[in-house]
């Protein structure tokens, strides 16, 4: 994102939030329209955390419980928010 800026005239943000979860996966709709899906409480968390980029001006925002699934943690730059 920083070189495409540095190239353009209007600067684009991008917030990715990151959670770790089970859901359910599949194709909903009809023949001409069908559209692929994923819900869960897990999902809505990650759209939660996403959101939550704006907020904190953080491009990538994971929740505790992926921390927690990191083979080693310690290794990553990471601060604890609200």
């Amino acid at each position: 994102m920083t070189e495409f800026n540095q190239t353009e005239k209007q600067e684009l943000k991008i917030g990715i939030g990151i959670n770790t979860g089970k859901l359910m996966f599949g194709i909903v709709g009809e023949e001409h329209r069908l559209q692929c899906t994923v819900i869960s409480d897990a999902v809505n968390i990650a759209s939660r955390l996403e959101n939550t980029t704006k907020t904190y001006g953080n491009a990538l925002i994971i929740s505790q419980n992926t921390l927690d699934k990191l083979d080693n943690p310690s290794q990553y730059f990471k601060r604890l928010m609200d």
